[in-house]
């Protein structure tokens, strides 16, 4: 493993907007600072960030947005944190910034870097062969080294003249359990069910009580399965409940433990996003699900070549894992599917092989080692 000397310690901004962004970077932070414990660290990011050593000049819960027309209400918060990072490397000496993913932001971030002199990596690739290909421009002039978290993403910026390195996908370090199993599978069910509505209180308002309301169909189905429901660590529980009490329902609330749930569980029904892939390497089936707003929609459906959303069945290279999205993501629609899934004892078999095939197709273990290593090389 390649190392940077304490007498050439190295100050590195990293910028991630989001919570799966704050999870990569916080691994990432970690594996440079173990093979280079000189090398210090500011920006934005969140709680994970933050406690690998991090110091956090803002964060990403006051800018985590989903949607464009969400930016809107967001723009002085924006603007606020862009002025404060500028000012910051202004007056600091920069050795190298690391951007992950959250591309509105860090792109236009990056084009400051440049004019500064600052080299930048590109950690967890923007979705640019997906949508935005207008972006590349941006990406070719202002960024020195992408790492990528999937080989078609290698592929694509060579091809389009961007110097790229696959990593694999740090979640397969990341994902891991706790050893509490057991505990969670007991209580006499017949089966379990995630609930897993999401990480950021918008998706929680739009997805929570369908998700409930589907329950309660599967419930009268089957009223031997129990249903777990996930709460995001940095929500309030108070969000969760309030829905829960509207329902008769054997429903237990986990705090900060998706990935027992997931384990846990014979099927999740989870929001679009990184929980995708996350129950994908614990091998749980699930049902993909989500609704956004009519004008994104519009905007999403104009701009997105893409057959799927599910970013297990974007991986797969088709869908392995059902997708339930906006009017579709009603509760009848929902607890249909999962009944199916459940007593499809056929089906059931292969979507299990489905995800040891996407399980191949993400590499193997150590993405935030092998990413590090290029960065230390960068700084030496």
């Amino acid at each position: 493993m390649f190392s940077v000397s304490n007498n050439m310690a190295k100050n590195i901004l990293i910028i991630a907007g989001e919570s799966s962004g704050d999870l990569y970077g916080a691994h990432l932070v970690r594996a440079l600072q173990e093979h280079s414990p000189g090398v210090s660290f500011f920006g934005i990011g969140g709680p994970e960030m933050k406690k690998a050593g991090v110091e956090i000049l803002y964060p990403i819960d006051e800018l985590s947005i989903i949607g464009v027309f969400e930016v809107l209400g967001k723009l002085g918060v924006i603007r606020a944190a862009f002025r404060a990072l500028t000012q910051k490397i202004d007056r600091t000496k920069t050795d190298l910034a690391i951007l992950v993913n959250y591309p509105g932001f860090n792109l236009k971030f990056a084009i400051e870097l440049k004019k500064r002199g600052i080299p930048v990596v590109f950690y967890s690739s923007p979705q640019v062969w997906a949508w935005g290909k207008w972006r590349l421009g941006i990406i070719k002039r202002c960024v020195d080294k992408m790492i990528v978290f999937f080989k078609f993403e290698k592929d694509f910026y060579w091809k389009n003249g961007v110097e790229a390195e696959f990593v694999g996908h740090p979640l397969v370090d990341i994902v891991k359990t706790t050893g509490e199993l057991d505990k969670m599978r007991s209580g006499g069910a017949s089966k379990t069910v995630s609930l897993v509505p999401g990480s950021r209180r918008s998706e929680i308002n739009n997805l929570f009580s369908p998700m409930l309301k589907a329950a309660e169909i599967i419930w009268s189905k089957d009223n031997g399965v129990r249903f777990l429901v996930t709460k995001h660590p940095e929500m309030p529980a108070d969000i969760y409940l309030k829905k829960m009490r509207a329902h008769e329902l054997p429903l237990t609330l986990v705090d900060g433990k998706t990935y027992d749930c997931l384990a846990a569980s014979d099927l999740a029904i989870v929001a679009s996003g990184s929980v995708t892939l996350e129950a994908a390497i614990l091998k749980t089936p699930m049902i993909i699900t989500n609704r956004i707003s009519l004008l994104n929609v519009i905007l999403y459906l104009l701009l997105v070549r893409l057959a799927n959303v599910g970013l297990v069945n974007i991986i797969a290279g088709k869908r392995v894992m059902p997708e339930l999205l906006q009017y579709d993501a009603t509760p009848e629609r929902i607890a249909a599917e999962a009944l199916d899934m459940l007593n499809n004892a056929e089906r059931y078999r292969q979507l299990k092989e489905d995800l040891d095939y996407v399980n191949i197709l993400v590499g193997p273990p150590g993405a935030s080692s092998r990413a590090a290593e290029i960065i230390l090389k960068m700084l030496a």
